[in-house]
């Protein structure tokens, strides 16, 4: 049993929206789940949140896997319309399906880059940010073998020392990863990242990372639904004792 989202890319209907509530399934320490709701909040979507703890073994009871036999999160329902998939099966889903998503976080003059930012993402960043949260996560919550500290160091080395410079690089002169203004890339990246920063206790120096921090604690950290999403992870994380 791990914490990562689930391993699948299932999109039936890609852009087509369900014809009931829209009801995101899953817990405030999964990155993909939070970064689902800030976007949500932040566009004003109305939806609801179906808790699905996956520290208190809710991936494995029947009333979940009734309605996702995968066992994973999160998922999206509208109505018997579900979405299951990585984070940019979802994000996708979503701006494609709500006006005031694509409107407000995936305005059409900056798409093109903010399609290479989660392309990036999910080929770079989420594959490292997934190890080393089993890492961290899984001997604690769920017994797992402790990792062979070479392989988490080697990990936890690619993260700040490789992709985080890459993308303190790609912020300069710009506030946010697209522009000016904020979109689902940088609401994407900050929630991946404040999961490896709260884990770790570590925090991105300004003399290492000078535009990736003023993004992210002067900027992103300033934004309500953003702190809302932050707030709910360093709950779980405590009262998991999961650092």
């Amino acid at each position: 049993m791990g914490c990562s989202g689930s391993k699948e890319n299932v999109l039936d209907r890609p852009g087509v929206a369900g014809t009931g509530k829209l009801t995101v399934w899953g817990d405030h320490f999964s990155s993909e789940t939070r970064t689902i709701l800030a976007i949500l909040k932040f566009a004003g979507v109305p939806h609801s949140l179906e808790l699905v703890d996956q520290f208190n073994g809710d991936l494995k009871k029947q009333s979940y896997l009734s309605q996702n036999p995968s066992g994973q999160i999160p998922m999206i329902t509208e109505g018997n319309f579900r979405i299951l998939g990585g984070s940019n099966i979802f994000l996708i889903y979503l701006c494609n399906s709500q006006q005031r998503i694509k409107d407000k976080l995936f305005q059409q003059e900056t798409r093109p880059e903010i399609e290479k930012h989660l392309a990036w993402f999910q080929s770079r960043m989420k594959p490292n940010s997934t190890r080393l949260i089993k890492m961290i996560v899984n001997p604690k919550a769920f017994g797992d073998k402790p990792p062979a500290p070479n392989d988490y160091n080697r990990d936890l080395d690619e993260f700040f020392k490789k992709l985080l410079p890459i993308l303190n690089n790609q912020l300069e002169g710009k506030s946010f990863f697209c522009g000016q203004d904020i979109t689902i890339a940088d609401m994407q990246y900050y929630c991946e990242i404040s999961t490896i920063l709260n884990l770790t206790k570590k925090e991105l120096s300004e003399t290492e990372f000078p535009h990736l921090s003023r993004w992210y604690n002067d900027r992103c950290s300033q934004i309500q639904e953003i702190v809302e999403t932050d707030n709910n992870l360093k709950q779980i994380i405590s009262k998991y004792n999961l650092s």
